[in-house]
């Protein structure tokens, strides 16, 4: 949850001798806006759209965004990354478009050049990975930046793209969620957000029932953008097989049945899944059941009673699970206590309602984190806040037979 490096960086600033005139090293991210403009290897790449010409009659139709998503996947699906980082590029426009693989500098250069191309507002953005460190905001280091993006802007809208990802267009890979970005431009040069419109989206429905000794609970979750594509990575690269085993290491007393999930290659849909949980009653007499079995955290992240470094969360986080239940004839019911937790500043919120309307229960658990960076002064809320959560998430339900 940091992006703090554990060591200690030096830059040299100035040197100043005694009784000489002090010399600045260090310069000012104007005149590194303007080495960048100037290289060969990014700003003179700027230039390089013509090949995109050759889609022109594909293209005459389209309205501007329509124009932009056409050629970010026609460029997403033609060249392939070739791993390397950078914020230069050494191929650029037909060259490696030819050559179908390149540098993220060398896909997104050309991506932006393209664009530019077809009148799209476009900009390179440049940047440090999450595990990089951050960049210093008053003096430019170019060993900081190693990834370079585009920032497309149609009809006054913003638009984040990286074409040597697999992610859909106006979103990033989580490594490029990491503090701010420096836009690079004659008149529009510098910080840019990476954390801007960055979620994680989490929707859980879950049904339980008791029917003959048997208890079976549903459950049903949709994921939306980061909690969807971490997903979807792991049900490509995982069998039908190995997926359900993972769920029945993690539900030992639990039989797992219909275990399905769609769109589970599509970055651009949210990501459903749903699976039963199915469970004999030893004792029907005294039933224990623990309602919140997804969706929610049940274990505490952080662990360490203090912390130094600040704590940063590449995305704010959503998530909501709503529990249904009827209850069995002959039982009376125990729920757990609703409650409602908030951070300072409105920077965080979990509230956990439970109640019962006839023989209906119903608990609806609502966590939202809107703030992505903590400092250490604000850690022992925030461990606090995890611990009182995942303490909520192992209460249960209490059927006692009358």
């Amino acid at each position: 949850f940091s992006d703090i490096p554990s060591r200690m960086e030096f830059q040299l600033i100035s040197i100043n001798y005694e009784n000489q005139i002090p010399k600045v090293i260090a310069g000012t991210y104007s005149s590194f806006n303007k080495e960048l403009l100037t290289s060969y290897k990014l700003g003179k790449r700027l230039s390089n759209g013509g090949f995109i010409k050759e889609y022109e009659e594909q293209l005459s139709n389209s309205n501007p965004i329509e124009k932009a998503k056409l050629v970010f996947k026609q460029l997403q699906n033609k060249l392939s990354w070739s791993g390397k980082y950078g914020i230069f590029s050494d191929l650029s426009g037909r060259t490696i478009y030819k050559k179908e693989e390149g540098s993220v500098a060398d896909i997104n250069l050309t991506l932006i050049a393209a664009l530019r191309e077809l009148d799209i507002e476009a900009y390179p953005v440049i940047l440090s990975t999450r595990g990089h460190g951050t960049v210093h905001p008053i003096y430019p280091n170019y060993e900081k930046f190693n990834y370079l993006i585009a920032i497309a802007q149609v009809d006054g809208r913003r638009y984040f793209l990286d074409a040597a990802s697999k992610m859909p267009f106006g979103e990033l890979p989580i490594r490029c969620r990491n503090g701010n970005g420096w836009l690079i431009d004659e008149s529009k040069s510098g910080w840019i957000n990476l954390k801007d419109n960055s979620k994680s989206q989490k929707q859980t429905l879950i049904n339980i029932s008791l029917e003959n000794d048997t208890l079976k609970t549903k459950v049903s979750k949709r994921l939306r953008k980061y909690a969807a594509y971490d997903r979807i990575d792991e049900l490509n690269e995982k069998s039908h097989e190995e997926i359900v085993g993972q769920i029945e290491v993690r539900f030992p007393e639990f039989l797992i049945e219909d275990y399905t999930f769609d769109n589970e290659k599509s970055y651009d849909k949210p990501l459903d899944i749903s699976y039963a949980l199915l469970a004999e009653m030893e004792d029907p007499s005294l039933i224990y059941i623990q309602p919140i079995v997804d969706g929610l955290i049940n274990e505490n992240p952080f662990v360490r009673e203090t912390r130094i470094a600040p704590i940063d969360f590449p995305y704010q986080i959503h998530q909501t699970v709503l529990v249904k239940m009827i209850v069995p004839v002959g039982y009376k019911v125990e729920l757990p206590k609703s409650m409602i937790l908030a951070l300072p500043e409105n920077s965080g919120k979990f509230t956990f309602i439970s109640k019962t309307e006839a023989d209906n229960i119903s608990i609806r658990c609502d966590l939202a984190l809107n703030k992505t960076n903590f400092g250490s002064d604000e850690y022992v809320y925030l461990r606090e806040f995890f611990e009182a959560i995942s303490t909520k998430a192992l209460e249960l339900i209490v059927l006692k037979k009358i």
